[in-house]
């Protein structure tokens, strides 16, 4: 060949290679393919040594070291979970404050003792219940449980059966370790969805006793003041009656009847000056004057205005209650 003298030609069939293909000096050629050789071979080894180191480290016990910043943060988890079973609660029924880890064994007691109504007792459990203290206290525990049980498997391989998985799909891949690079974290995902579950099932328990406590206290006004409307008007007829019984058999009835028109027309003062004169032997009053109740001409219609601002009153309250209870269409 014109462009490679010294080469010999290239035959129909013959396999191509691009070092032979180079016009070098052979033995070159032939001591660079005994370096590439021996590195591949070298390569080779070292993936063999890289598995085989693998394998022996997943059969065998090896120590378990943690980063300093994973080990900083599991410390302040620890300080802050022990610290906060220190803390104190306020009890709402004797207003006390209670360390968190005695909280629900005073309640109960506190509870018998005050004799208190359930909805109560629960509304002051289950506002304790809904702290973060408690979902806290619970994730610490799981945490705690599945680490012991990863770190004893590292030490021991032989207590993989009692290690907690969700990965494996029958015993012999558990058995084998498939789930122990996971390092638990399904484990922990799964049940850790259980308190999460609980904790929101007590916050949702106490804003329910939070709401009926709220309607009782309505249902509380709302009959107070009804009752004070109801004494309002009975005192108002006994007084009434008690007033007419008596002026019926007055013989002074004419003046009686005169004065209470010039008390209504002309007001207190020519009321006044009408008594001094038409009643002589009286005494003179001692402070305001108690004036009698009248029965107006518009009783009826008062009456019926305040039946009618009463029944209004009434059917906005039915309408809050059924508003609060979820009631409404």
């Amino acid at each position: 060949m014109a462009g490679n003298p010294g080469q010999p030609p290239i035959q129909d069939g013959a396999g191509f290679h691009p070092i032979w293909f180079q016009p070098r000096n052979q033995d070159a050629v032939r001591e660079e393919l005994r370096e590439f050789r021996e590195e591949q071979i070298r390569a080779e080894r070292r993936r063999a040594d890289r598995l085989r180191h693998q394998h022996e480290m997943h059969r065998r016990p090896r120590e378990h070291r943690l980063r300093a910043s994973e080990l900083r943060h599991r410390v302040y988890n620890v300080e802050k979970i022990f610290a906060d079973r220190l803390e104190n609660f306020e009890c709402a029924l004797c207003k006390t404050y209670i360390v968190n880890t005695e909280f629900e064994d005073h309640l109960e007691a506190c509870a018998r003792e005050k004799g208190v109504s359930e909805n109560q007792t629960n509304l002051t459990k289950y506002h304790f219940l809904s702290q973060p203290y408690f979902l806290e206290q619970e994730i610490f525990k799981i945490r705690e449980m599945l680490e012991i049980e990863y770190l004893e498997v590292t030490a021991d391989r032989e207590k993989i059966m009692d290690m907690h998985c969700v990965i494996c799909q029958n015993p012999h891949d558990h058995k084998g370790g498939m789930c122990y690079p996971d390092r638990q974290k399904s484990a922990f995902k799964l049940k850790v969805n259980h308190p999460v579950q609980l904790y929101m099932a007590h916050y949702e328990n106490w804003l329910f006793y939070t709401k009926q406590k709220g309607l009782d206290e309505i249902e509380e006004k709302h009959a107070a003041h009804f009752a004070s409307i109801e004494r309002f008007m009975t005192s108002e007829q006994v007084d009434l009656r008690q007033y007419i019984n008596f002026n019926m058999v007055s013989p002074d009835i004419e003046k009686i009847i005169q004065y209470r028109k010039i008390l209504r027309d002309d007001g207190l003062e020519a009321a006044n000056n009408f008594e001094t004169v038409a009643f002589p032997d009286l005494p003179p009053p001692e402070g305001p004057v108690a004036v009698a109740p009248a029965v107006p001409a518009e009783a009826p219609a008062e009456a019926a205005r305040v039946d009618q601002q009463m029944e209004e009153y009434f059917q906005w309250f039915q309408e809050q209650q059924d508003q609060i209870l979820g009631r409404n269409p």
